[in-house]
């Protein structure tokens, strides 16, 4: 047994638009057995008698006698259907004429709630972002267009890569879409945006995200770090260890980033960035995080005089400011004797998989 109610309904005053899909190949071989080879396509004969009582439908048509209650149709209808060639007409007077309905104009057979011809996203879908609950856009499609008209408004609270939202802007409808994860938020808008082309981007409104330290220092591990390789942005380092070594680079000098989601950072960790920046071929380099100890001052200064190594210490409220040449770089030399990058490998952001177990094992150890 099961119960059904239709998608977003909370009451009666619902929208419900039938569905329907593709015929079997038997059920057309069984049904639509009859081809003109007009062009038209196969079709399948259709009864023209009314199933009730129609004395001014009561005529004889074309040597045809009346059925017992009269035709389906009207005369002007039925000279009509003539005309165009839609009635099928048998050899002899004493059988009844058939209206031809083309497989072509059918609306198709109607879907039940059990749908088994969309396929979910395969790893080489063109489509995957690496969420591991992503929906094909095809299933968002259906939905959408059953529940839904044009210019309603679809909402999804748990928006996650944004499959619904862009889905809906396509098809035409209004839409709201929640997530607590700022990454997704941002993979949200540019996907939605995407749509619009690069010369016309959808326009897109963002609410709620971080704005200030507090709401900073309650995201997760990852999700700052994302927010702070955005922020500048800068790129992703390809790997992806949680919180040691180097996890991003500036956008102008792909200079070395470390992202320290704490207060009061001190001299051991600019001790081992110094080493990460060495050990990448670099000589400058930044650490975020909320404050330093006097100790980290110390040791930036020591490296820059033992080693010539130019690390500066950004605190969070310096990316908010803009303060930071990490946030707008002041160059000395210009653009073009500036060596290009290497280029960002495909892997250089977290996917969905690692924000996912960043979550868990935050929540664990909380």
């Amino acid at each position: 047994m099961k119960s059904c109610q239709p998608i977003g309904a909370a009451s009666k005053a619902f929208t419900w638009n039938p569905q329907y899909g593709k015929h079997s190949q038997a059920y057309v071989a069984s049904k639509y057995r009859y081809d003109d080879r007009d062009g038209r396509g196969p079709y399948r004969l259709d009864n023209m008698t009314s199933p009730n009582p129609r004395p001014n439908m009561m005529y004889e048509w074309k040597g045809h006698a009346s059925p017992k209650y009269g035709w389906r149709y009207s005369r002007e209808t039925m000279q009509k259907l003539d005309e165009e060639g839609r009635i099928w007409y048998p050899a002899s007077k004493d059988k009844r004429p058939y209206l031809k309905r083309y497989l072509n104009e059918m609306s198709g057979r109607i879907l039940d709630n059990i749908w088994v011809d969309i396929s979910p996203i395969n790893s080489q879908a063109a489509e995957r972002l690496g969420y591991p609950t992503q929906k094909p856009e095809a299933l968002l499609e259906r939905i959408i267009q059953a529940s839904s008209n044009r210019g309603d408004v679809v909402l999804d609270p748990f928006c996650g890569c944004g499959t619904t939202i862009a889905v809906a802007e396509r098809l035409n409808r209004q839409w709201i879409g929640i997530d607590i994860s700022p990454t997704a938020v941002n993979i949200m808008k540019a996907r939605v945006q995407k749509l619009g082309g690069r010369e016309h981007p959808t326009e897109v409104r963002v609410y709620g995200m971080p704005t200030g330290e507090a709401e900073l220092r309650e995201l997760r591990p990852f999700e700052f770090q994302n927010w702070v390789i955005q922020r500048v942005d800068g790129t992703h380092s390809p790997k992806k260890t949680g919180d040691m070594g180097i996890d991003g680079f500036s956008f102008l000098e792909h200079a070395p980033i470390q992202v320290k989601r704490s207060d009061r950072v001190g001299r051991n960790v600019v001790d081992n960035f110094e080493t990460a920046v060495e050990r990448h071929g670099a000589k400058s380099g930044y650490i975020v995080a909320f404050s330093f100890t006097r100790g980290a001052h110390e040791e930036v200064a020591r490296a820059k005089a033992a080693k010539g190594l130019e690390l500066e210490l950004v605190t969070v409220k310096d990316l908010l400011l803009g303060t930071s040449e990490l946030v707008a770089p002041v160059l000395n030399r210009s653009v073009v004797d500036l060596p290009l990058p290497p280029a960002r490998p495909k892997g250089a952001r977290p996917t969905a998989e690692q924000l996912v177990e960043s979550d868990q094992r935050s929540t664990e150890v909380a």
